[in-house]
């Protein structure tokens, strides 16, 4: 099956690469996913934690390199992985939604 693998970034019209931001506790699963995404020519950042999900955009959204994309994990040490966009949706965080 071929996959889109661009995405339209506000600062860059032209596409690039799609960047995916896995959040998973769980070792094994992480590096499973993080292997596929690779070979499917997607690259990665990953956090084990909400707090560090949280840390992880911040920096992005500073630089203005937010992912495109969020594979999340509900259930994760800190709490439920649902408030990662809740907080986003409420603007505590000084993350601006990517917008194309």
């Amino acid at each position: 099956m071929q996959h889109d693998k661009t995405w339209c970034d506000a600062n860059n019209p032209a596409p690039t690469a799609a960047h995916i931001l896995l959040v998973e506790d769980d070792v094994a699963l992480r590096d499973m996913l993080i292997t596929a995404l690779k070979a499917e020519g997607f690259t990665t950042t990953h956090a084990r934690s909400l707090a560090a999900a949280h840390a992880i955009l911040a920096a992005a959204a500073g630089m203005s390199e937010l992912p495109q994309a969020v594979l999340l994990d509900l259930h994760l040490p800190d709490g439920h992985g649902g408030q990662l966009f809740t907080r986003w949706q409420r603007g505590t965080t000084n993350m601006k939604k990517p917008r194309c």
